[in-house]
């Protein structure tokens, strides 16, 4: 199961793959849980990140970066 979860994929996949040959079907969805994780992951930061910067204050807590981004859009 751990080989599927998006944090820990990259980790137990090839170990499991080195052990004996997973089917194809798990590999192509670890690979694609990982590419939905990383693009999840990229689209928060941006938000948290524009938000951050928007504010122009110097200490922002995360919660309000995401609530002023909301407001510009």
């Amino acid at each position: 199961m751990l080989s599927l979860v998006p944090l820990s994929a990259p980790l137990a996949m090839p170990a499991r793959y080195a052990g004996g040959e997973p089917p194809l079907w798990e590999l192509a969805l670890a690979v694609g849980l990982m590419l939905l994780a990383i693009a999840d992951s990229v689209w928060l930061a941006a938000r948290v990140y524009s938000g951050a910067i928007l504010a122009g204050a110097p200490r922002i807590r995360v919660l309000d970066a995401l609530r002023s981004s909301r407001e510009i859009r």
